[in-house]
Protein backbone atom coordinates (compact mmCIF):
# COMPACT_ATOMS: atom_id res chain seq x y z
CA UNK A 1 0.00 0.00 0.00
CA UNK A 2 1.31 3.48 -0.93
CA UNK A 3 0.89 6.56 1.22
CA UNK A 4 0.56 9.78 -0.76
CA UNK A 5 2.20 12.68 1.13
CA UNK A 6 2.96 16.32 0.35
CA UNK A 7 6.44 17.69 0.93
CA UNK A 8 6.15 20.56 3.47
CA UNK A 9 8.96 22.42 1.69
CA UNK A 10 8.25 22.32 -2.07
CA UNK A 11 4.54 21.23 -1.80
CA UNK A 12 4.97 18.44 -4.38
CA UNK A 13 3.09 15.16 -3.93
CA UNK A 14 5.22 12.08 -3.53
CA UNK A 15 4.50 8.42 -2.76
CA UNK A 16 5.94 6.46 0.14
CA UNK A 17 5.52 2.78 1.06
CA UNK A 18 3.38 1.99 4.09
CA UNK A 19 6.44 0.63 5.88
CA UNK A 20 7.86 4.20 6.00
CA UNK A 21 4.93 5.49 8.07
CA UNK A 22 6.20 7.28 11.18
CA UNK A 23 9.77 7.38 9.87
CA UNK A 24 11.89 10.20 8.47
CA UNK A 25 11.99 10.50 4.69
CA UNK A 26 13.67 12.70 2.11
CA UNK A 27 11.92 14.55 -0.72
CA UNK A 28 13.35 13.46 -4.13
CA UNK A 29 12.60 16.91 -5.58
CA UNK A 30 14.04 19.43 -3.09
CA UNK A 31 15.92 17.16 -0.68
CA UNK A 32 14.02 18.34 2.41
CA UNK A 33 13.75 15.81 5.25
CA UNK A 34 10.46 15.38 7.08
CA UNK A 35 8.46 12.82 9.00
CA UNK A 36 6.30 10.48 6.88
CA UNK A 37 2.84 10.64 8.53
CA UNK A 38 0.95 7.48 9.32
CA UNK A 39 -2.24 6.71 7.33
CA UNK A 40 -5.14 8.58 8.96
CA UNK A 41 -8.03 6.52 10.27
CA UNK A 42 -10.82 6.33 7.77
CA UNK A 43 -8.71 7.62 4.89
CA UNK A 44 -8.69 5.49 1.73
CA UNK A 45 -5.51 3.91 0.50
CA UNK A 46 -3.45 6.19 -1.66
CA UNK A 47 -5.02 9.35 -0.25
CA UNK A 48 -2.81 12.42 -0.02
CA UNK A 49 -1.68 13.84 3.34
CA UNK A 50 0.87 16.49 4.24
CA UNK A 51 2.92 16.91 7.41
CA UNK A 52 1.26 20.12 8.54
CA UNK A 53 -2.24 18.71 7.98
CA UNK A 54 -1.54 15.66 10.11
CA UNK A 55 -0.10 17.89 12.82
CA UNK A 56 -3.29 19.97 12.79
CA UNK A 57 -5.51 16.89 13.01
CA UNK A 58 -3.45 15.54 15.91
CA UNK A 59 -3.73 18.93 17.65
CA UNK A 60 -7.53 18.86 17.21
CA UNK A 61 -7.88 15.35 18.66
CA UNK A 62 -5.35 15.78 21.50
CA UNK A 63 -6.53 16.68 25.04
CA UNK A 64 -7.24 20.41 25.40
CA UNK A 65 -5.19 22.71 27.60
CA UNK A 66 -6.75 23.90 30.88
CA UNK A 67 -8.89 27.01 30.32
CA UNK A 68 -9.56 28.02 33.92
CA UNK A 69 -7.71 28.18 37.22
CA UNK A 70 -7.81 24.84 38.97
CA UNK A 71 -8.35 22.80 35.81
CA UNK A 72 -5.57 20.22 35.59
CA UNK A 73 -6.01 18.55 32.23
CA UNK A 74 -2.61 17.23 31.16
CA UNK A 75 -1.31 18.02 27.70
CA UNK A 76 1.11 15.40 26.39
CA UNK A 77 4.20 16.94 24.85
CA UNK A 78 5.89 15.44 21.79
CA UNK A 79 8.63 12.94 22.51
CA UNK A 80 12.11 14.49 22.41
CA UNK A 81 13.31 11.71 20.13
CA UNK A 82 10.59 12.36 17.60
CA UNK A 83 11.34 16.08 17.66
CA UNK A 84 15.00 15.40 17.08
CA UNK A 85 14.26 13.00 14.19
CA UNK A 86 11.85 15.34 12.42
CA UNK A 87 12.39 18.94 13.54
CA UNK A 88 10.59 20.48 10.57
CA UNK A 89 7.37 18.48 11.07
CA UNK A 90 7.47 19.24 14.80
CA UNK A 91 7.84 22.95 14.21
CA UNK A 92 4.95 23.02 11.73
CA UNK A 93 2.78 21.19 14.21
CA UNK A 94 3.77 23.64 16.95
CA UNK A 95 2.89 26.59 14.75
CA UNK A 96 -0.55 25.15 14.05
CA UNK A 97 -1.15 24.40 17.72
CA UNK A 98 -0.30 27.98 18.66
CA UNK A 99 -2.77 29.29 16.06
CA UNK A 100 -0.20 31.59 14.51
CA UNK A 101 -1.20 33.39 11.28
CA UNK A 102 -0.73 31.40 8.11
CA UNK A 103 -0.50 32.29 4.47
CA UNK A 104 -3.88 32.82 2.73
CA UNK A 105 -5.54 29.63 1.59
CA UNK A 106 -6.58 29.09 -2.06
CA UNK A 107 -10.25 29.67 -2.80
CA UNK A 108 -12.39 26.57 -3.27
CA UNK A 109 -15.76 26.32 -4.94
CA UNK A 110 -18.60 24.31 -3.53
CA UNK A 111 -16.69 22.46 -0.84
CA UNK A 112 -14.82 22.93 2.41
CA UNK A 113 -11.02 22.90 2.05
CA UNK A 114 -9.69 19.51 3.09
CA UNK A 115 -6.47 18.74 4.94
CA UNK A 116 -4.43 18.64 1.74
CA UNK A 117 -5.37 22.22 0.74
CA UNK A 118 -4.15 23.86 3.96
CA UNK A 119 -0.98 25.92 3.63
CA UNK A 120 2.06 25.74 5.94
CA UNK A 121 2.69 28.68 8.34
CA UNK A 122 4.23 31.90 7.07
CA UNK A 123 8.00 31.51 6.37
CA UNK A 124 9.04 34.13 8.95
CA UNK A 125 7.01 32.35 11.66
CA UNK A 126 8.58 29.00 10.77
CA UNK A 127 12.04 30.59 10.88
CA UNK A 128 11.34 32.25 14.25
CA UNK A 129 10.15 28.97 15.75
CA UNK A 130 13.18 27.10 14.42
CA UNK A 131 15.51 29.61 16.08
CA UNK A 132 13.40 29.91 19.26
CA UNK A 133 12.66 33.61 18.73
CA UNK A 134 9.54 34.85 20.51
CA UNK A 135 7.61 37.12 18.17
CA UNK A 136 6.00 40.27 19.50
CA UNK A 137 8.99 41.38 21.62
CA UNK A 138 9.51 45.15 21.88
CA UNK A 139 12.27 47.17 23.50
CA UNK A 140 11.16 48.91 26.73
CA UNK A 141 10.42 52.58 26.14
CA UNK A 142 10.56 53.92 29.73
CA UNK A 143 13.02 53.45 32.58
CA UNK A 144 13.12 54.70 36.13
CA UNK A 145 16.65 56.13 35.90
CA UNK A 146 19.43 56.91 33.46
CA UNK A 147 21.48 54.00 34.80
CA UNK A 148 18.70 51.54 33.92
CA UNK A 149 18.37 52.97 30.40
CA UNK A 150 22.13 52.79 29.77
CA UNK A 151 22.27 49.27 31.18
CA UNK A 152 19.49 48.16 28.83
CA UNK A 153 21.26 49.73 25.84
CA UNK A 154 24.56 48.06 26.80
CA UNK A 155 22.85 44.69 27.06
CA UNK A 156 21.19 45.21 23.68
CA UNK A 157 24.55 46.08 22.13
CA UNK A 158 26.03 42.86 23.49
CA UNK A 159 23.14 40.84 22.03
CA UNK A 160 23.16 42.73 18.71
CA UNK A 161 26.71 44.01 18.15
CA UNK A 162 27.71 46.52 15.49
CA UNK A 163 28.30 44.85 12.12
CA UNK A 164 30.13 46.15 9.05
CA UNK A 165 28.31 46.93 5.86
CA UNK A 166 28.09 44.31 3.13
CA UNK A 167 29.12 47.05 0.71
CA UNK A 168 32.85 47.73 0.38
CA UNK A 169 33.99 50.66 -1.82
CA UNK A 170 36.07 49.56 -4.78
CA UNK A 171 38.72 52.22 -4.14
CA UNK A 172 38.57 53.58 -7.69
CA UNK A 173 39.46 57.25 -8.15
CA UNK A 174 38.98 58.46 -11.72
CA UNK A 175 41.07 61.42 -12.85
CA UNK A 176 38.04 63.75 -13.11
CA UNK A 177 37.23 62.97 -9.47
CA UNK A 178 40.59 64.44 -8.37
CA UNK A 179 39.86 67.66 -10.22
CA UNK A 180 36.37 67.85 -8.72
CA UNK A 181 37.72 67.29 -5.21
CA UNK A 182 40.40 69.94 -5.74
CA UNK A 183 37.64 72.39 -6.59
CA UNK A 184 35.70 71.12 -3.57
CA UNK A 185 38.70 71.85 -1.33
CA UNK A 186 38.72 75.45 -2.52
CA UNK A 187 34.97 75.76 -1.94
CA UNK A 188 35.35 74.01 1.39
CA UNK A 189 37.35 76.92 2.84
CA UNK A 190 34.52 79.48 2.74
CA UNK A 191 31.98 76.74 3.50
CA UNK A 192 33.91 75.71 6.61
CA UNK A 193 34.24 79.36 7.65
CA UNK A 194 30.47 79.78 7.40
CA UNK A 195 30.02 76.58 9.43
CA UNK A 196 32.27 77.94 12.17
CA UNK A 197 30.31 81.21 12.20
CA UNK A 198 27.02 79.33 12.60
CA UNK A 199 28.46 77.24 15.43
CA UNK A 200 29.80 80.34 17.19
CA UNK A 201 26.48 82.15 16.77
CA UNK A 202 24.42 79.32 18.26
CA UNK A 203 26.91 78.69 21.06
CA UNK A 204 27.16 82.41 21.76
CA UNK A 205 23.40 82.71 22.19
CA UNK A 206 23.40 79.81 24.65
CA UNK A 207 26.34 81.28 26.57
CA UNK A 208 24.61 84.67 26.69
CA UNK A 209 21.47 83.09 28.11
CA UNK A 210 23.37 81.15 30.75
CA UNK A 211 25.51 84.22 31.57
CA UNK A 212 22.37 86.30 32.07
CA UNK A 213 21.00 83.73 34.51
CA UNK A 214 24.33 83.64 36.34
CA UNK A 215 24.42 87.42 36.67
CA UNK A 216 20.79 87.61 37.79
CA UNK A 217 20.89 84.85 40.37
CA UNK A 218 24.59 84.91 41.38
CA UNK A 219 24.44 81.14 41.71
CA UNK A 220 27.70 79.25 41.39
CA UNK A 221 26.08 76.48 39.35
CA UNK A 222 25.23 78.92 36.53
CA UNK A 223 28.78 80.25 36.43
CA UNK A 224 30.09 76.70 36.16
CA UNK A 225 27.52 75.98 33.47
CA UNK A 226 28.68 79.08 31.59
CA UNK A 227 32.24 77.76 31.51
CA UNK A 228 31.02 74.40 30.23
CA UNK A 229 28.94 76.07 27.50
CA UNK A 230 31.93 78.18 26.42
CA UNK A 231 34.16 75.12 26.10
CA UNK A 232 31.48 73.19 24.19
CA UNK A 233 30.93 76.14 21.85
CA UNK A 234 34.67 76.33 21.16
CA UNK A 235 34.78 72.65 20.21
CA UNK A 236 31.44 72.60 18.35
CA UNK A 237 32.28 75.47 16.00
CA UNK A 238 35.49 73.77 14.81
CA UNK A 239 33.77 70.41 14.49
CA UNK A 240 31.05 72.00 12.38
CA UNK A 241 33.68 73.70 10.23
CA UNK A 242 35.37 70.36 9.55
CA UNK A 243 32.08 68.59 8.78
CA UNK A 244 30.95 71.26 6.31
CA UNK A 245 34.32 71.25 4.53
CA UNK A 246 34.33 67.46 4.26
CA UNK A 247 30.75 67.37 2.98
CA UNK A 248 31.61 69.90 0.28
CA UNK A 249 34.63 67.93 -0.92
CA UNK A 250 32.89 64.53 -0.93
CA UNK A 251 29.88 65.97 -2.76
CA UNK A 252 32.16 67.39 -5.43
CA UNK A 253 34.00 64.06 -5.61
CA UNK A 254 30.73 62.27 -6.36
CA UNK A 255 30.46 64.30 -9.55
CA UNK A 256 33.64 62.56 -10.64
CA UNK A 257 32.42 59.19 -9.25
CA UNK A 258 35.10 58.81 -6.58
CA UNK A 259 34.89 55.49 -4.65
CA UNK A 260 38.09 55.77 -2.65
CA UNK A 261 37.35 56.56 1.00
CA UNK A 262 40.92 57.76 1.71
CA UNK A 263 41.57 60.25 -1.09
CA UNK A 264 39.11 62.89 0.24
CA UNK A 265 40.72 62.83 3.70
CA UNK A 266 43.81 65.01 2.93
CA UNK A 267 41.68 67.42 0.85
CA UNK A 268 39.23 67.74 3.76
CA UNK A 269 41.95 68.21 6.40
CA UNK A 270 43.71 70.97 4.46
CA UNK A 271 40.46 72.73 3.59
CA UNK A 272 39.17 72.61 7.19
CA UNK A 273 42.52 73.81 8.62
CA UNK A 274 42.62 76.80 6.27
CA UNK A 275 38.98 77.57 7.12
CA UNK A 276 39.88 77.75 10.83
CA UNK A 277 42.79 80.12 10.21
CA UNK A 278 40.63 82.33 7.97
CA UNK A 279 37.86 82.40 10.57
CA UNK A 280 40.22 83.34 13.41
CA UNK A 281 41.78 86.17 11.41
CA UNK A 282 38.35 87.34 10.34
CA UNK A 283 37.24 87.30 13.97
CA UNK A 284 40.30 89.31 14.99
CA UNK A 285 39.73 91.82 12.19
CA UNK A 286 36.09 92.31 13.19
CA UNK A 287 37.17 92.76 16.80
CA UNK A 288 39.66 95.43 15.76
CA UNK A 289 36.99 97.31 13.81
CA UNK A 290 34.58 97.19 16.75
CA UNK A 291 37.32 98.40 19.10
CA UNK A 292 38.20 101.25 16.77
CA UNK A 293 34.56 102.30 16.44
CA UNK A 294 33.59 102.02 20.09
CA UNK A 295 36.83 103.32 21.59
CA UNK A 296 36.17 100.92 24.47
CA UNK A 297 39.27 98.84 23.81
CA UNK A 298 42.28 100.38 22.14
CA UNK A 299 42.87 99.04 18.66
CA UNK A 300 46.47 98.33 19.55
CA UNK A 301 45.32 95.93 22.27
CA UNK A 302 43.11 94.06 19.78
CA UNK A 303 45.94 93.84 17.26
CA UNK A 304 48.32 92.68 19.97
CA UNK A 305 45.93 89.84 20.87
CA UNK A 306 45.78 88.80 17.22
CA UNK A 307 49.56 88.45 17.15
CA UNK A 308 49.84 86.90 20.62
CA UNK A 309 50.67 83.32 21.51
CA UNK A 310 47.20 82.76 22.99
CA UNK A 311 45.60 83.59 19.64
CA UNK A 312 47.75 81.10 17.77
CA UNK A 313 47.29 78.49 20.51
CA UNK A 314 43.52 78.71 20.14
CA UNK A 315 43.92 78.61 16.37
CA UNK A 316 46.11 75.51 16.58
CA UNK A 317 43.59 73.71 18.81
CA UNK A 318 40.82 74.64 16.38
CA UNK A 319 42.85 73.31 13.43
CA UNK A 320 43.36 69.96 15.17
CA UNK A 321 39.66 69.58 16.06
CA UNK A 322 38.48 70.59 12.60
CA UNK A 323 41.01 68.32 10.85
CA UNK A 324 39.97 65.25 12.87
CA UNK A 325 36.28 65.92 12.26
CA UNK A 326 36.82 66.54 8.54
CA UNK A 327 38.90 63.41 7.94
CA UNK A 328 36.55 61.09 9.85
CA UNK A 329 33.41 62.52 8.27
CA UNK A 330 34.82 62.38 4.73
CA UNK A 331 35.72 58.70 5.12
CA UNK A 332 32.27 57.97 6.57
CA UNK A 333 30.43 59.68 3.71
CA UNK A 334 32.30 57.75 1.00
CA UNK A 335 31.78 54.40 2.75
CA UNK A 336 28.06 55.00 3.28
CA UNK A 337 27.40 55.96 -0.36
CA UNK A 338 26.57 52.82 -2.38
CA UNK A 339 27.95 52.62 -5.93
CA UNK A 340 27.06 50.05 -8.59
CA UNK A 341 30.29 49.10 -10.33
CA UNK A 342 28.43 47.26 -13.10
CA UNK A 343 26.34 50.25 -14.18
CA UNK A 344 28.81 52.93 -12.97
CA UNK A 345 26.01 54.71 -11.09
CA UNK A 346 25.32 55.71 -7.50
CA UNK A 347 22.51 53.82 -5.80
CA UNK A 348 19.38 55.42 -4.40
CA UNK A 349 18.18 54.76 -0.87
CA UNK A 350 14.71 54.49 0.68
CA UNK A 351 13.47 53.66 4.17
CA UNK A 352 11.52 50.46 4.77
CA UNK A 353 8.83 50.08 7.44
CA UNK A 354 10.22 49.85 10.99
CA UNK A 355 10.23 46.51 12.80
CA UNK A 356 10.07 45.34 16.40
CA UNK A 357 12.90 43.94 18.51
CA UNK A 358 11.89 40.37 17.71
CA UNK A 359 11.68 41.33 14.04
CA UNK A 360 15.29 42.52 14.24
CA UNK A 361 16.34 39.20 15.73
CA UNK A 362 14.67 37.31 12.89
CA UNK A 363 16.23 39.58 10.24
CA UNK A 364 19.73 39.16 11.68
CA UNK A 365 19.40 35.36 11.79
CA UNK A 366 17.86 35.31 8.31
CA UNK A 367 20.76 37.39 6.95
CA UNK A 368 23.25 34.90 8.39
CA UNK A 369 21.29 31.94 6.99
CA UNK A 370 20.67 33.58 3.60
CA UNK A 371 16.91 33.07 4.00
CA UNK A 372 15.28 35.91 2.07
CA UNK A 373 11.84 34.29 2.38
CA UNK A 374 12.01 34.86 6.14
CA UNK A 375 13.23 38.44 5.60
CA UNK A 376 10.34 39.31 3.28
CA UNK A 377 7.88 37.46 5.51
CA UNK A 378 8.97 39.39 8.59
CA UNK A 379 8.30 42.72 6.89
CA UNK A 380 4.86 41.38 5.95
CA UNK A 381 3.70 40.52 9.48
CA UNK A 382 5.84 42.58 11.87
CA UNK A 383 5.03 45.98 13.32
CA UNK A 384 7.20 48.01 15.67
CA UNK A 385 9.58 50.93 16.05
CA UNK A 386 12.76 49.30 17.40
CA UNK A 387 14.59 48.87 14.09
CA UNK A 388 15.08 50.86 10.89
CA UNK A 389 15.95 49.52 7.44
CA UNK A 390 17.68 51.27 4.53
CA UNK A 391 17.19 49.79 1.06
CA UNK A 392 19.75 50.81 -1.59
CA UNK A 393 19.16 50.02 -5.26
CA UNK A 394 20.80 50.80 -8.58
CA UNK A 395 18.50 52.85 -10.84
CA UNK A 396 19.49 50.76 -13.86
CA UNK A 397 20.10 47.09 -12.91
CA UNK A 398 17.94 47.29 -9.72
CA UNK A 399 20.37 45.27 -7.57
CA UNK A 400 21.30 46.72 -4.21
CA UNK A 401 21.87 46.35 -0.48
CA UNK A 402 19.78 46.20 2.68
CA UNK A 403 21.07 47.62 5.97
CA UNK A 404 19.21 47.00 9.24
CA UNK A 405 19.89 49.11 12.34
CA UNK A 406 18.73 49.20 15.95
CA UNK A 407 16.94 52.47 16.74
CA UNK A 408 17.15 52.53 20.54
CA UNK A 409 14.83 55.20 21.97
CA UNK A 410 13.97 55.30 25.65
CA UNK A 411 12.84 57.79 28.26
CA UNK A 412 13.93 58.04 31.87
CA UNK A 413 13.20 60.35 34.79
CA UNK A 414 15.98 62.00 36.77
CA UNK A 415 16.00 62.76 40.50
CA UNK A 416 14.35 66.12 39.93
CA UNK A 417 11.42 64.51 38.12
CA UNK A 418 12.37 65.73 34.64
CA UNK A 419 11.99 63.39 31.66
CA UNK A 420 14.94 62.82 29.33
CA UNK A 421 15.35 60.81 26.13
CA UNK A 422 18.24 58.46 25.41
CA UNK A 423 18.63 57.57 21.75
CA UNK A 424 21.26 55.65 19.83
CA UNK A 425 21.42 53.83 16.49
CA UNK A 426 23.84 51.25 15.13
CA UNK A 427 23.89 48.78 12.22
CA UNK A 428 23.27 45.15 13.15
CA UNK A 429 22.83 43.54 9.73
CA UNK A 430 23.68 44.09 6.09
CA UNK A 431 23.13 42.03 2.94
CA UNK A 432 23.67 42.30 -0.81
CA UNK A 433 20.46 41.88 -2.81
CA UNK A 434 19.54 40.77 -6.29
CA UNK A 435 17.17 42.76 -8.49
CA UNK A 436 14.29 40.38 -7.66
CA UNK A 437 14.90 40.68 -3.91
CA UNK A 438 14.95 44.48 -4.18
CA UNK A 439 11.66 44.36 -6.10
CA UNK A 440 10.00 42.31 -3.37
CA UNK A 441 11.27 44.53 -0.57
CA UNK A 442 10.09 47.71 -2.29
CA UNK A 443 6.56 46.70 -1.32
CA UNK A 444 7.44 47.68 2.26
CA UNK A 445 8.81 51.18 1.61
CA UNK A 446 7.85 53.51 4.44
CA UNK A 447 5.15 55.98 3.43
Amino acid sequence: MTIRVTCPSCKKKIGAPESMAGKQGKCPHCGAKFLIPAQARGAPAGSSLDGSAVARRQAETSPRRPTSVGESTAVPSPAPQAAAEAPFSYIVGAASDLALPCAPQPATQGRTPDLDSRVAPQPAIQFALLHRIHLGEHAPAKFESQEDAEKAMTQLKSEMPLRPSAYVPSGETPAPALLWMLGGALLGIPAGTVGACVGLLIGGLVCALVGGLAAATSLCIFWCLLVVCAVLTFGAQWTLAGIVSAWTIVSMGKLGKNRNPFIPIPFSIVSAAVAVVVFMHLLGHIGSRIAAAGKEVPQSVSEAFTNSGLFWTLTGIGVVIAAIAAGAFANHLVCEARFCETCNLYMRSVKLKPVSLSGLRVLIKAFDAGNMEAVVGMYEIDQGSDGSSDLFSCPRCRSGYLDVSVAFQSQYTDKEGQTHTLGFQWRVGSRKLTAEEVRRLRAFVQA
